[in-house]
């Protein structure tokens, strides 16, 4: 696994994480939230070998 962003706020407010639209949202070191934060993950496998030229425009 490789983490691809920063340590975010999970928004937990009564054991739950605001921002968590489907899935488990509760607040627990079981679910990837630590003191209130969580990052991303993804699994290594699905990242490119090299840092691409520029980014992909995802609008146009």
């Amino acid at each position: 696994m490789s983490r691809v962003s920063a340590s975010k706020p999970a928004g937990c407010y009564a054991g739950e994480a605001a921002y968590v639209e489907t899935g488990r949202s509760n607040c627990t070191r079981d679910n990837g939230i630590i003191q209130g934060q969580f990052s991303e993950w993804v699994q290594s496998k699905f990242l490119a070998d090299e840092k691409p030229d520029a980014p992909l425009d995802m609008h146009g």
